[in-house]
């Protein structure tokens, strides 16, 4: 973990950081409820993707017996820890980024986050939009999708797998480049979680467009 912000940390603050933020934006907590709801809806996403109409009871069942016995595992974090993490959440003058090499996590002010991101938009590369074409472009691809589907030639499943809904446009951030003096940053375009997850209809959309253009 780096500090860059301008606040200095006691001996014990600085090293609970490090162990805390040093485990990586990608560590996962335990949570404090098993997630009964999201396991069902995966369980059912993927039985309906596997298409296995004779098991699929026998899979349901297994699964809720998993749950009704399933325990809360204890928390894979110390309590100092912890509130660590909360006092960092909840404060907003701070940002806790990825560094663009080597998977290190950076804290750092957010002004200065924010007036480097500022920068980045002020080049000639980009322009701001008069409003937001996402709904535009979703119908646009909708309609395109239906055409190819009554002509016969894209099959219904891939159709139901294509077609997009409720779509959000990709939200820019910055990795700081910690490695080069200056402190410069790599942007980056990032779309909402659930648009790149497996079986989600972007990731569908980029598998059906890599094969066929590589065919």
């Amino acid at each position: 973990m780096v500090n860059l912000t301008q606040r200095p940390l006691s001996e014990t603050e600085h090293e609970t950081e490090q162990r805390a933020l040093g485990l990586g934006l990608n560590f996962a907590l335990v949570p404090k409820q098993l997630p009964i709801l999201d396991v069902i809806n995966g369980v059912e996403q993927g039985l309906s993707i596997a298409k296995l109409p004779d098991d699929a009871t026998d899979i349901r069942i297994a699964v809720q017996q998993a749950l009704l016995t399933a325990e809360r595992p204890t928390s894979n974090l110390k309590k100092e820890e912890i509130h660590t993490i909360r006092i960092l959440r909840s404060d907003k003058s701070v940002v806790i980024l990825l560094a663009d090499k080597d998977n290190v996590t950076v804290k750092m002010d957010r002004d200065n986050y924010d007036h480097k991101i500022d920068s980045l938009l002020s080049d000639q590369s980009y322009s701001r939009l008069r409003c937001d074409h996402t709904k535009k472009i979703e119908r646009q691809v909708q309609n395109h999708l239906k055409a190819l589907g009554d002509k016969g030639e894209i099959e219904p499943e891939t159709y139901r797998k294509l077609n997009p809904s409720h779509t959000k446009p990709p939200y820019l951030y910055g990795q700081p480049k910690i490695h080069k003096p200056g402190l410069s940053y790599t942007p980056y375009s990032l779309y909402p979680y659930h648009f790149i997850v497996p079986h989600s209809h972007i990731c569908y959309l980029l598998l059906f467009l890599h094969k066929h253009l590589h065919t």
